[in-house]
């Protein structure tokens, strides 16, 4: 009957563990002061541990608590092996420190005085806050969710959008920068067209121009329509004939369109490459240093004489085309 007692479980609040190990006299009522001590004893133990994977964490973090000495005191084992004294004692002096410092634990029960603070510690704020931590992590995770379909929906419409912007100029969108570049080679055909069918147009002018002067009760003077009359005359001519109202000097035989130069899009492999900046090529001023003959003030103080002795500063202006 006594052994059935014995075996029941105490009903004993997390919060008054502590205290009840205190007055029952389990523990002593200074073992704090003893525990402070230890755990003194065991910062400077963890500091001579051999590396190991095991070990590791222990030596990093400067701490370990009763059960975690435990474990140590095993891996010590099999690192430094259980050779023993005639007395008993382990021959390794690390295996050594650390068995006494887990009967340090064991005398006067401090390890479970320990145990009921970290209990009662994890109970009203390690634990209360991991739930918080944990809700949080699910509130993100649900958001992160909610932007994914958005996202989702937001690329579905801009793929959309990017097929139709590349149906209307014409393009397949593979390759977006050589195919505009395309387009662009090709506007001297769109001109081509354009001035086709430009003289149509003609009776729709003297319609414009009969009405506005019908409306306006006297002849237009001036310009009519300046750019279309323009084209009309003298067709796709160049930009200096338009606003200068004078034909270029020397024309070009024909009309010559402008050279687009596209250049490959280059991997980021490509652009990590060294530039050569040709430090090593020497330039060629078209005099040398060791020619004889005397040398003048400007050579003996540091200075260079170019051939001819002065620098015409004057400038020239050379003009393309026949010489007259």
């Amino acid at each position: 009957m006594d052994s059935v007692e014995q075996a029941l479980p105490i009903d004993i609040h997390y919060g008054k563990l502590l205290d009840w190990l205190v007055d029952r006299r389990h523990c002593e009522a200074r073992w704090l002061v003893d525990g402070r001590v230890i755990a003194k004893r065991v910062r400077q133990a963890l500091e001579q541990l051999p590396p190991n994977d095991t070990l590791t964490p222990f030596i990093r973090r400067k701490d370990a608590n009763y059960f975690e000495c435990l474990e140590i005191v095993e891996q010590l084992k099999g690192l430094e092996g259980e050779t023993k004294t005639i007395f008993g004692q382990y021959t390794s002096t690390k295996l050594k420190e650390w068995v006494e410092i887990t009967k340090l634990y064991q005398t006067k029960n401090l390890y479970l005085a320990e145990c009921a603070q970290r209990l009662i510690r994890n109970v009203k704020y390690e634990i209360p806050a991991l739930k918080q931590q944990i809700a949080k992590c699910h509130q993100t995770q649900r958001e992160c969710l909610k932007r994914e379909g958005e996202y989702a929906s937001s690329d579905a419409a801009f793929k959309e959008k990017f097929a139709r912007a590349c149906k209307d100029m014409d393009i397949r969108g593979k390759n977006v920068k050589s195919e505009l570049v395309q387009l662009v080679s090709e506007l001297h055909i769109v001109y081509g067209r354009f001035m086709d069918h430009l003289p149509a147009i003609q009776p729709a002018m003297d319609c414009y121009r009969g009405f506005r002067e019908h409306m306006c009760g006297r002849k237009l003077e001036g310009s009519f329509l300046p750019l279309l009359s323009f084209l009309l005359q003298h067709g796709n001519t160049s930009v200096y004939q338009w606003r200068t109202g004078v034909e270029p000097e020397f024309p070009p035989t024909k009309p010559s369109q402008p050279t687009l130069h596209l250049e490959p899009e280059c991997d980021e492999e490509e652009l990590q490459l060294e530039i050569d900046w040709g430090a090593n090529e020497q330039i060629d001023f078209g005099f040398s240093a060791d020619a004889g003959g005397p040398k003048s003030n400007s050579e003996e103080e540091g200075g260079i004489e170019l051939e001819g002795g002065i620098i015409d500063f004057t400038p020239v202006v050379e003009f393309e085309g026949k010489d007259e």
